[in-house]
């Protein structure tokens, strides 16, 4: 091979082993991504939810969020390459991308947990969305009242005065 930079056969067959285990780690982000979309699909069609735009727009931002992790944590690995391969270390912490395994293997559990749930807890959770959102209406509504009351009696006025004309 051509040396680059005084690299010798080794630094490239470390570099190389790098590549192969950084691929490895984002394909293995790829899977986990796509089977927690396949579940996610499957959940909302037991409760009886239609899929939409909205939920594949939140994985395809999933999907841009989890790239972007996995490149900053190339962009680390890359940055210790000339460390950990001009250092007399261990042969197996020269080869591995230790911050894209990390980050990988995290990403990758997030996704387990995601498709473990169970979709009585993702409906649970909506209803406690909806639940909240009509208490917020019903405090507005209530800050509110002397104005809703004002407004109901003007217009009772307004249609008794207009029935007594008529």
């Amino acid at each position: 091979m051509i040396e680059i930079i005084g690299f010798d056969d080794q630094a490239y067959k470390i570099i190389i082993a790098k590549l192969f285990m950084v691929c490895g780690a984002w394909i293995c982000v790829l899977i986990a991504i796509l089977i927690d979309l396949y579940f996610g699909i499957q959940k909302s069609k037991s409760i009886g939810e239609h899929t939409s735009s909205e939920g594949f727009r939140r994985s395809i931002q999933k999907f841009a969020f989890y790239y972007s992790m996995m490149f900053f944590a190339l962009i680390f690995d890359t940055l210790f390459l000339p460390v950990s391969i001009s250092l007399n270390i261990a042969y197996i912490l020269k080869v591995a991308p230790l911050f894209s395994i990390l980050c990988a293997a995290g990403l990758v559990l997030t996704e387990a947990k995601s498709v473990r749930e169970k979709a009585d807890q993702k409906l649970r959770r909506k209803t406690d969305r909806s639940n909240r959102e009509i208490a917020s209406g019903l405090f507005d509504l209530l800050k509110n009242k002397d104005s809703i009351i004002d407004l109901i009696n003007t217009v009772k006025k307004d249609e008794s005065n207009n029935t007594s004309t008529d």
